[in-house]
């Protein structure tokens, strides 16, 4: 979340108007694109888990466990969604509803992980993810360049 999020959104905004890195709307869309960044990795992580955990390595879906790890993408994604719920507050309405097109993909992934064993079929998965990551990114860049 930190690097996929806050630091890539920081950079870009950066680059772009040399302005600080961090401000409330910068850290928003970072918090929320890096949110469903970590997303991706968690279910790429409860994938390979009992692979993992054999061998020592301990991820956090080995630390968590399989419902554990559920529990975490679940939150993941509805906080992404949840944190949009500030953009009118920042002058940004269009941000906080366009990027809810981008909600059935972000809800049959967490219906996926949380019907389907772990394993190869974590690969459909792994897909559903980043294509919700990737609307919901578009979306929120298109409402915020809207905005402006």
């Amino acid at each position: 979340m930190l690097f996929f999020g806050l630091v890539a959104t920081a950079g870009v905004r950066f680059i772009h108007t040399g302005g600080p890195l961090f401000d409330p709307p910068t850290s928003l869309a970072g918090l929320q694109v890096g949110l469903l960044a970590a997303t991706l990795l968690a279910v790429n992580n409860v994938r390979d888990a009992a692979t993992d955990a054999p061998v020592g390595k301990r991820t956090l879906a080995v630390l968590l466990g399989l419902k554990g790890s559920r529990v975490e993408i679940a939150l993941l994604v509805l906080s992404a969604y949840v944190l949009g719920l500030a953009w009118p507050a920042l002058g940004a309405p269009r941000a906080a509803l366009w990027p809810l097109i981008a909600l059935p993909l972000s809800a049959a992934l967490v219906f996926g992980v949380a019907v389907t064993p772990p394993g190869p079929a974590y690969n459909a998965l792994l897909v559903l993810a980043a294509a919700g990551h990737a609307a919901f990114g578009a979306l929120l860049a298109a409402a915020l360049a809207s905005s402006s």
